[in-house]
């Protein structure tokens, strides 16, 4: 997604001492990660919790094994709407896949995200920084 409109990308899970404060410094903030035990990683939401209120706009995406992703978008929509972030979209496809006994038979959705999945998350980003950016336009 970050390759596709040319974006700051950081890993905060490699990247831990990026301060939340600092994404006040964007117009827009994709958040999100694969999901872990139904929900995204414990270190993004932490991090969601401490962003500055209303900083800017955010969009959530994230991998998963099945279902639809709004119950696992749940947590991370929660804490963005506490901090008065306004969510312009969400993304998901599905991920490989090893939770529990998952991983007895090799897990599920091997080769997720595919090419295809790529293309869709693309798409999406570029649409949703074109609604941004139209949204910063309009507020000024």
């Amino acid at each position: 997604m970050g390759e596709a409109v040319e974006a700051d990308l950081i890993d905060i899970l490699d990247q831990p001492s990026f301060p939340p404060e600092k994404a006040a410094d964007y117009d827009l903030l994709g958040l999100g990660s694969g999901i872990y035990a139904f929900r995204h990683h414990p270190r993004l939401l932490s991090f969601a919790a401490k962003l500055p209120a209303g900083a800017a706009q955010a969009f959530i995406f994230s991998t998963r094994g099945f279902g639809q992703p709004g119950p696992y978008h749940f947590a991370l929509r929660r804490r963005l709407e506490a901090r008065r972030w306004p969510i312009l979209g969400e993304f998901s496809c599905l991920g490989y896949e090893t939770l529990g006994p998952l991983a007895w038979v090799g897990g599920i959705n091997a080769g997720n995200p595919d090419e295809a999945d790529l293309e869709r998350a693309r798409v999406f980003v570029r649409t949703t920084l074109e609604d941004a950016q139209r949204s910063t336009r309009s507020s000024r």
